[in-house]
């Protein structure tokens, strides 16, 4: 594949990262055990690609490829070109075409990828189409999936061959679909499908009149906004074709985005998510846990976490799902959760640092106030950013910090920080997001997304399930009327969302919920509730049947009474359902049982 020319963007053009690329490109970040760009070098060189071009704003790319040695790999002829004045990609494409270097098809690669799609299979298909069909002139590298981050919320409007035909964002309110292309004949099958499950990967193959469009049109700023948009709403005058090439699932693309999709990232590669991209074997201790520097043997590190070289852990820290560069010092007694340490960072004894990227050359003392600390000359720490709102601390919920890590100065430092808020503040900062997500949905398309919503904020933030489901559950309580009609609306509505969250484990708190709010509420009834939730799967007859023989052993309790005189109907319901179920399973009978319960 020496014939093609990889080209690597290796300035972004959002404002994303605002903070820290106006000093470091996003390809220059650090990405576990090496850079994000030295990551792509290697993913070219493993697929046989070894000339390739940087495009450029910032001067710091030019002075790493000035000092790079990298001893023991192959040389790679690498040309940097100079697009300082570029305001966008288009800009970007417009002074690489005026130097006229590229004269055959070339792969263009965004500056803020990491994957392990193969390109052979990639470059095959690509060529493949064009020997057919000369006029195909761009493929598309897609991966299947869940479409987690709104940068990747694209509905695909594919034809036979994995041409495109229509590449809709959806973000915007509303989508059309140019219906007058498209011809539907009785009894013929339709050769179009709609795909909400692919996810851009930022590699294209390009033909070298991608190039030229991109000169003649200077309205074309962005290549799927307005390149792809164009030439598939005009495929009825444009002769020119796009293509996908839609990965299989082992082979995936992370698109770092933003400090979200940054920290994802690298926990998926921890976990060996990019195989055989992975770190280095020789550190792996278990559970995707990684120690290529010292960690003291009184310290907790958990899995998908790694530790650089050179890097010193001391005693009573513990770490959390975090990377930790190279040549770091960590104090006594701290904790670090769901964050990126850069390399050539100290911190001092009993500091806090959750949901954090930490840039090279950092030392936290603990004398800082404020958990967002911008980058002042005057004082001898850069810069602490943080994404997350949601402070959790998933060993307190867990229960799982072992005692010989307490330190008695740790709640003091903790406060030191100024911004680490109480547990009760997390809390109704959950509950109120889970309000306003509730509020939002009246269509079960809504609850999908807002399930990869609310599956987002859990893993960004490191949340617990039983938290989720007691957020969601004051949530829920407020769309409701009491009458059995509006109940069983909402139940229909939400059964997806509540099975997704409730499992075996969160349904005492479920079920907890909704006995404190009948209980405050009188007006509606704790029998109905288990009833809908038993016909939605949510639980199961011994569930039900050991909560009502819990709640029948309260004394003195009005509520319980009432209750247990209520619901003795339901409960012999599942007890004959129960028995019934025992004498199939005797008798080795064969069958399906179904089942219809009057709700009182």
């Amino acid at each position: 594949m020496s014939e093609f020319y990889a080209v690597i963007l290796a300035d972004c053009f959002d404002d994303k990262f605002d903070h820290l690329t106006n000093t470091i490109p996003k390809s220059l970040f650090p990405f576990v055990d090496d850079l994000i760009i030295e990551h792509q070098i290697n993913w070219l060189q493993k697929n046989e690609i070894d000339k390739i071009i940087v495009l450029y704003r910032n001067q710091k790319i030019v002075e790493y490829f000035n000092n790079r040695k990298r001893p023991g790999r192959k040389t790679l002829e690498i040309q940097l070109i100079d697009i300082l004045n570029s305001r966008n990609l288009g800009d970007a494409l417009r002074e690489l075409q005026s130097h006229l270097i590229i004269q055959q098809d070339f792969l263009l690669l965004f500056g803020d990828v990491i994957t392990n799609i193969s390109l052979k299979e990639v470059t095959n298909k690509y060529h493949e189409q064009r020997k057919q069909d000369k006029m195909n002139i761009l493929l598309m590298v897609v991966h299947q999936g869940v479409q987690q981050y709104e940068e990747e919320r694209f509905l695909y409007v594919v034809e036979k061959d994995d041409k495109l035909y229509q590449l809709a964002d959806l973000q915007q309110n509303q989508f059309e679909l140019n219906k007058k292309h498209i011809t539907l004949t009785k009894g013929m099958p339709c050769n179009y499908v709609i795909k909400s499950n692919l996810i851009e990967s930022g590699i294209y193959i390009c033909n070298r009149d991608v190039l030229k469009s991109f000169q003649e049109y200077f309205m074309f700023a962005e290549i799927k906004q307005d390149f792809i948009k164009y030439m598939t709403s005009t495929s009825d005058i444009q002769e020119e074709k796009i293509h996908l090439y839609i990965a299989p699932k082992i082979q995936v693309s992370q698109r770092i985005f933003h400090i979200q999709s940054y920290h994802n990232a690298c926990l998926k590669y921890l976990s060996r998510f990019f195989f055989p991209y992975c770190p280095s074997q020789k550190y792996y201790i278990d559970f995707f846990k990684y120690f290529a520097g010292k960690v003291d043997q009184r310290s907790k590190v958990s899995d998908q976490s790694y530790i650089g070289q050179n890097t010193e852990v001391k005693s009573k820290t513990i770490i959390t799902k975090s990377i930790i560069g190279k040549n770091c010092k960590i104090g006594v007694g701290c904790e670090i959760v769901n964050s990126i340490l850069w390399d050539n960072i100290q911190i001092e004894n009993n500091i806090i640092i959750k949901d954090s990227i930490i840039t090279s050359g950092c030392i936290i003392k603990n004398s800082i106030q404020s958990q967002i600390v911008s980058t002042d000359k005057s004082t001898n720490y850069q810069q602490l950013i943080t994404p997350s709102k949601y402070d959790v601390d998933p060993f307190e919920f867990q229960g799982s910090q072992d005692d010989s890590f307490e330190s008695s100065g740790s709640n003091q430092d903790s406060d030191k920080l100024g911004s680490q808020p109480k547990k009760q503040n997390f809390y109704q900062d959950l509950i109120d997001d889970m309000i306003s997500i509730v509020a939002k949905c009246s269509t079960i398309s809504q609850v999908k997304e807002a399930i990869i919503n609310v599956d987002t904020i859990k893993v960004n933030s490191n949340i617990p399930f039983e938290n989720i489901v007691t957020a969601f559950m004051q949530a829920f309580f407020k769309i409701l009327q009491p009458n059995v009609d509006s109940l069983k609306n909402a139940y229909e509505l939400w059964q997806e969302f509540i099975n997704r969250f409730v499992s075996e484990t969160e349904v005492a708190s479920y079920i907890k919920s909704i006995e404190t709010f009948c209980r405050q509420n009188q007006e509606y009834h704790l029998n109905q509730f288990l009833q809908l939730s038993y016909q939605h799967s949510i639980l199961n007859e011994q569930v039900i049947l050991n909560y009502l023989d819990q709640i029948k052993q309260a004394e003195n309790d009005q509520f319980a009474q009432e209750f247990t005189e209520t619901s003795s109907k339901f409960k012999n319901y599942l007890e004959n359902i129960i028995a019934e179920q025992c004498l199939t399973q005797a008798e080795n009978q064969d069958g399906e049982y179904e089942y219809e319960y009057v709700y009182e």
